[in-house]
C-alpha cells in the first residue's frame, strides 16, 4: 500500500510543476545475464546433468513520459514513465559428451518472451544546453505464460532495477538518452519452472541488465 501511495504521488507531481513537458516514449537495446546460480534441485540440472548458458536477447518498450522541473531550477527535472517492455530471452541448454570428453554438445535450444509493466522514476541534471545526466529506479512487474494443456498460465515477478542515463535534447520534439538498466531480483526463470508443485526453477540467482537507446517525442509543452 504504501508503494501506491508513493507512485501515486509521483504521478500526480507534474500536475503541480511549474513546467510540464509530456509525450510518447520508445526504445531498444540489448540485455544481458549476471552472477546466474543454477538450481542443483532442477530435474535437467540435477538429474539429466544438462549445462545452462541463457541469454537475454533483446529489450523493446513503448510507454508514455511525463518531464517535469521545479519552479526555480529548471537545470533539475524529473521524467516519470508508464511503460511496456517486451523482453526476448534464450534458453539453452547442453551435455558433456562421453564421446567427446570436456566438449560441450548443444542439447535444445528456444527463445522465451517476457513482457513487463515498468514506472521508471528518474531526477536528472542538465549539465549544458542540450546535455544531461540522471539516475532513478523502475518498480517492473514481468508477466511471463505457459500453456500447459492449453490451459494458459500467467506468472507475475516483481523486479527494482536502477537505471542510469545520458540524454540529450535536440529540440523541443525530440530527445534521445542512453539508459543502462540493472535488475536486482530473479526475474529469468520460466513460468513453468516457477508454476511446478516442486522447486523446478533453473536458477536460484540471478540479475538482469540491459542497455538501450530511448527516443522521447514531447506532444504538449507548457
Amino acid at each position: 500500500m504504501k508503494w501506491l501511495m508513493l507512485l501515486l504521488c509521483l504521478l500526480s507531481a507534474p500536475l503541480s510543476a511549474q513546467r510540464l513537458m509530456h509525450g510518447a516514449l520508445l526504445g531498444g537495446g540489448i540485455g544481458f545475464t549476471h552472477n546466474l546460480k543454477a538450481n542443483p534441485e532442477c530435474y535437467e540440472y540435477g538429474r539429466r546433468g544438462y549445462i545452462f548458458n541463457d541469454t537475454f536477447d533483446f529489450t523493446l518498450y513503448l510507454g508514455y513520459r511525463f518531464r517535469w522541473s521545479l519552479p526555480k531550477n529548471e537545470r533539475v527535472f524529473f521524467d516519470t514513465d508508464i511503460t511496456f517492455r517486451y523482453n526476448k530471452l534464450g534458453v539453452h541448454r547442453a551435455y558433456y559428451s562421453e564421446n567427446k570428453p570436456g566438449e560441450l554438445t548443444p542439447m535444445w535450444t528456444m527463445r522465451n518472451g517476457h513482457g513487463q509493466f515498468a514506472l521508471p522514476l528518474s531526477v536528472n541534471y542538465r549539465l549544458v544546453k542540450g546535455l544531461y545526466a540522471g539516475i532513478g529506479v523502475e518498480p517492473v512487474w514481468d508477466i511471463s505464460t505457459y500453456s500447459p494443456d492449453d490451459m494458459p498460465f500467467f506468472c507475475m515477478q516483481f523486479d527494482l532495477p536502477v537505471h542510469v542515463k545520458v540524454g540529450y535534447t535536440i529540440s523541443k520534439r525530440v530527445d534521445i538518452a542512453l539508459v543502462y538498466r540493472y535488475g536486482f531480483f530473479n526475474t529469468i526463470n520460466r513460468s513453468n519452472e516457477i508454476a511446478s508443485n516442486y522447486d523446478n526453477r533453473a536458477y536460484l540467482d540471478g540479475n538482469l541488465s540491459d542497455l538501450s537507446l530511448s527516443i522521447f517525442v514531447p506532444f504538449v509543452a507548457k
